[in-house]
């Protein structure tokens, strides 16, 4: 199942935040830092509308932005404008994604990574407009793979795994980054689970299949799980032709679930062993859900015959001697009750 990633963003209102200008400055700087200052104040005007003007705070915000800029070399000691400056550049990446603005936002965005190269928020953003507005997935795992090179983080890495599993369907990728995952996870959630074992599956890795299946178990999932994880290790177990523990996990699954197709499977396994009376109770099982399978009918008529009832085995063997591969072996039987 895919991930929701949900991104808080919020604003820095710089109305409060405005310094005093120094009577070391002169006029035109003055004017020049008022006029920046005046400019924020209206960007902050139009994000606290109702609507917001996104992009009217876009323009603001980005008048105010360059007059700091210009005035940044200029500043004594204690008129810091850097801090200005920071925060009309966050603000300048949050309102143009508000405006649409997708590839300025990212730029902004940018910014603010050069400053904060290990901010994990900012990555999630950015990935959050390369996936859902700018649809560049590709583009924004490449940038989380690069963090992960030197950072940890399971919420990326998560996004990084998705993408593989869901959109890429490269599921060896998907494969080593949910093991990322679980390497750095102490109590992976379901998702995680069911992502990672259908991953194994997906690239024939059924050993790793069953050990994440059983382990899943431990957890306690939902009972819909727990029968959909019992057929799947059934599953898996065939595949690597273990018959014998495939039989084990399907019995388990059918007590809880009625399939014909697993059940003529189990009732098959029991015939190859000769336990007729288990033949008989899967057989049932089987033509409850699905009375057109001709085979069932000589599989449950031999279990019969064997036990002494050959009256109910007559009647299976005569429903199953039209069955192209078991019908020849239908009709000894019944030629040898005449």
């Amino acid at each position: 199942m895919r991930r929701t990633m949900i991104t808080i963003i919020t604003f820095v209102l710089l109305i409060s935040v405005a310094i005093p200008v120094t009577a070391l400055t002169g006029n035109d700087y003055i004017l020049a830092k008022n006029e920046a200052i005046e400019n924020a104040k209206l960007g902050d005007e139009f994000i606290q509308t109702n609507p917001p003007d996104y992009q009217q705070a876009v323009n603001a915000y980005e008048k105010a932005l360059e007059k700091y800029k210009e005035l940044l070399t200029e500043a004594p000691a204690e008129d810091s404008l850097q801090v200005q400056i920071d925060i009309l550049i966050k603000n300048l990446s949050i309102a143009n994604k508000s405006a649409g603005n997708y590839e300025e936002a990212l730029e902004y965005f940018d910014m603010r990574l050069a400053q904060n190269p290990n901010d994990e928020s900012l990555y999630i953003q950015k990935f959050d407009i390369l996936k859902n507005d700018l649809d560049r997935e590709a583009k924004g795992v490449e940038m989380l793979e690069k963090y992960l090179e030197s950072n940890t983080s399971t919420t990326l890495a998560t996004q990084v795994a998705n993408y593989y599993y869901f959109r890429a369907k490269d599921y060896a990728q998907a494969v080593k980054w949910y093991e990322y995952i679980q390497a750095n996870t102490p109590e992976p959630d379901a998702n995680f689970y069911k992502n990672i074992i259908s991953s194994y599956k997906k690239v024939k890795n059924y050993p790793k299949s069953i050990e994440l299946s059983k382990e899943y178990l431990k957890i306690n999932p939902p009972e819909e799980d727990v029968i959909s994880t019992y057929k799947s290790i059934g599953v898996a177990y065939q595949q690597l032709k273990d018959d014998k523990n495939a039989l084990d996990w399907y019995v388990k699954y059918l007590e809880k679930e009625a399939d014909p197709k697993v059940a003529l499977w189990v009732c098959n396994a029991y015939y190859k062993q000769k336990d007729d009376n288990k033949v008989i109770k899967y057989a049932n099982m089987v033509i409850e859900k699905d009375t057109g399978k001709k085979v069932v009918y000589f599989l449950r008529g031999v279990a019969k015959f064997n036990l002494g009832d050959k009256e109910a085995a007559k009647a299976d063997f005569e429903i199953a001697k039209d069955d192209a591969k078991y019908g020849v072996h239908a009709q000894k039987y019944l030629d040898s009750m005449k």
